[in-house]
């Protein structure tokens, strides 16, 4: 149930921006952090986590009643070397 209204309320708020446009662009590179993990035996061991790259996009457009709203998307990397900001976006 709560997979099901998470999706419902993604897509009702993305629905509700009109008129969109590209306002800022972020490139998060991948990184591996170590952290410490219990062994069980009352000691630790460092184990790798890995964090992907992650291409971020700003869009800002108008509700229904006409207020200023930002929102960011997570796209591909293709569609973000492709988007420049200022573009217009559409879903």
């Amino acid at each position: 149930m709560p997979i099901i209204l998470s999706v419902f309320l993604l897509c009702s708020c993305s629905s509700s921006i009109s008129d969109c446009h590209v306002v800022d662009k972020e490139y998060e590179p991948s990184c591996t952090e170590i952290i410490l993990m219990p062994n069980g035996n009352g000691g630790m061991y460092p184990m790798p986590m890995y964090e992907p790259e992650h291409f971020i996009i700003t869009i800002e457009g108008r509700d229904e009643k006409g207020r200023v709203k930002r929102r960011t998307v997570e796209v591909y990397e293709t569609v973000y070397n492709e988007t420049e900001i200022g573009d217009t976006w559409e879903e």
